[in-house]
Formats: C-alpha cells, structure tokens, sequence
C-alpha cells in the first residue's frame, strides 16, 4: 500500500502524471471510437458528452497553461486530444 501511495514500485519511481494523462488519452481515442462507429443512439449520445465533458477539460488546461505562463509544448502535452 506504501509503494502505490509515494508511487514507487521497487526501484522505479511511476511518474503519475504522464499515467493518468495516457490514460486519458487512450480513453478519448476510445471514445471518439465509439462516436464514429456506435449504431445505438443511446450510446452514441453518451460518447458525444463524455467527448465533450473531455474537450473541455481540455480547453481548461490551456486556459491555465497561458494563465502560469506555461510554453504552447508543454500545454499541448497535457491535452488529451495530443
């Protein structure tokens, strides 16, 4: 329990960040998947609003990434869209 909270798994340091962010851009890719090719209304609607609860999210990040001076790199490397 130790090991997942400080993120250390034996000698390897996971750096959190870039998990959660290539998981939420497999999850959009997968998403967008299921919006193009999804036959059912019902799932087609919930993929449209998960894309856009994700867009922006999106859209925030940039808004903070100007706002701390961030450079347009490091800003498009926190977007899931990338």
């Amino acid at each position: 329990r130790w090991a997942l909270a400080t993120g250390i798994c034996g000698s390897v340091r996971v750096n959190r960040v870039s998990i959660e962010l290539e998981t939420e851009r497999v999850r959009y890719h997968e998403t967008l998947r299921t919006l193009r090719f999804a036959t059912e209304p019902q799932v087609v609607y919930l993929a449209f609003m998960l894309l856009r609860a994700m867009e922006t999210e999106d859209i925030i990040r940039i808004i903070e990434g100007v706002r701390y001076r961030l450079p347009p790199e490091r800003i498009g490397a926190m977007l899931a869209r990338s």
